[in-house]
């Protein structure tokens, strides 16, 4: 006599948070408000772009997930990659995956993690990338 063995079924849904805060910073535009962002790994490397006024998501990872892919496409057209040195290959990646989606999309190659950086080497930066006069 055969004994069925009872299987299971589980569904998983993954949903993405999307942390947005765009700074003014009077007499100062860095960038127009929905043209570029900068997406980081973490909380502390968001929070110290936005602090020198420059738009920034945390993806919480080096992940980035379809809702926050048709988020970035609906409202930048320029990408700014900047995950920590040990995820640069992920980097390239994301770049070679979805890059084509964008009019820009730049990895930006740190050798310190954002957060860890003071203003002026966070405006250095940035600096390279677009003019911040």
């Amino acid at each position: 006599m055969s004994m069925a063995t009872p299987s299971l079924s589980m569904s998983v849904s993954v949903r993405c948070i999307v942390l947005v805060r765009v700074y003014v910073v009077p007499g100062k535009a860095l960038v127009s408000a929905m043209s570029s962002v900068w997406l980081v790994e973490d909380l502390l490397s968001k929070q110290r772009l936005n602090q020198e006024g420059i738009t920034a998501i945390a993806l919480l990872g080096t992940h980035i997930c379809d809702s926050l892919i048709e988020h970035l496409t609906d409202n930048y057209s320029s990408i700014y990659l900047a995950l920590d040195n040990d995820a640069t290959a992920k980097a390239l990646r994301w770049k070679y995956k979805i890059g084509y989606l964008f009019e820009d999309f730049t990895v930006v190659l740190l050798t310190k993690d954002i957060k860890d950086m003071d203003r002026d080497a966070i405006l250095a930066l940035v600096s390279v990338y677009y003019d911040t006069r």
